[in-house]
């Protein structure tokens, strides 16, 4: 089994052979960069060393009380290309390339009590083109380290549903992007510690807007979740 399954080609450079239970080559999952401890304030990725925020014209809404934000990789060069490979051709073996939880990330989750998990909805016509929903995937992943469920809880509600990674960053910014709790939901999220899940994070406007509905809800903390981090440098206006 071990030998045929070697013989499958890599899944991103599809030149050299995959490890054996994986879909990447050695030197492709080499390509994958590990992010560090973000901010809690702005998510940025330098700040933790300083021990504090470097970005305050970037933080977050105090009222969103964001408790912390985590990823596993860093969206940037050759790391981006590969993870953006995993959302149109994901699968079992590729998810377990892309799916490993890192010594420093297991130890920052494993300071949080998280009650629920949450991903950013996906339309369905977007679910179908990927063989199902990215952020829901990486949800389900990180429920096997909480144990805490998943909850589908929310909807997106924009007029305009262009795609986030359809428009450039001033449109993104720009960009009138709303979310509500679906019916039933709004009991089991008031005084909830909720994990707020997406695959990449690039403005952080569609984390920080569907962690102000869940805020609107009641949850008592919010802890922000992305696969993929883009670090981007604010400009301070």
């Amino acid at each position: 089994m071990f030998q045929q399954l070697s013989l499958f080609r890599c899944s991103f450079c599809e030149a050299s052979q995959a490890l054996p239970l994986t879909s990447l080559c050695q030197p492709c999952e080499e390509l994958l960069l590990e992010a560090p401890p973000l901010c809690p304030n702005c998510g940025g990725v330098i700040c933790r060393q300083f021990q504090e925020c470097q970005r305050p014209w970037a933080q977050f809404p105090q009222e969103l009380k964001i408790t912390s934000v985590n990823a596993r990789y860093l969206l940037i060069g050759p790391c981006y290309s590969v993870l953006k490979s995993w959302k149109k051709r994901s699968g079992v073996y590729f998810d377990r390339s892309v799916f490993r939880m890192g010594n420093h990330l297991s130890s920052e989750l494993s300071r949080l009590n998280i009650d629920t998990i949450v991903p950013i909805p996906q339309d369905l016509k977007r679910s179908w083109e990927l063989g199902g929903s990215p952020a829901e995937k990486v949800a389900l992943w990180l429920n096997e380290y909480f144990m805490c469920g998943v909850k589908q809880a929310l909807e997106n509600s924009s007029l305009l549903k262009t795609r986030q990674g359809e428009l450039t960053m001033k449109e993104r910014l720009e960009h009138a992007l709303s979310y509500t709790v679906k019916p039933g939901f709004d009991e089991r999220l008031n005084g909830s510690r909720v994990l707020l899940v997406d695959d990449f994070m690039t403005t952080g406007k569609t984390l920080t807007t569907a962690a102000r509905t869940l805020r609107e809800a009641g949850a008592k903390e919010i802890h922000l979740f992305c696969l993929g981090k883009k670090p981007l440098r604010a400009i301070k206006s």
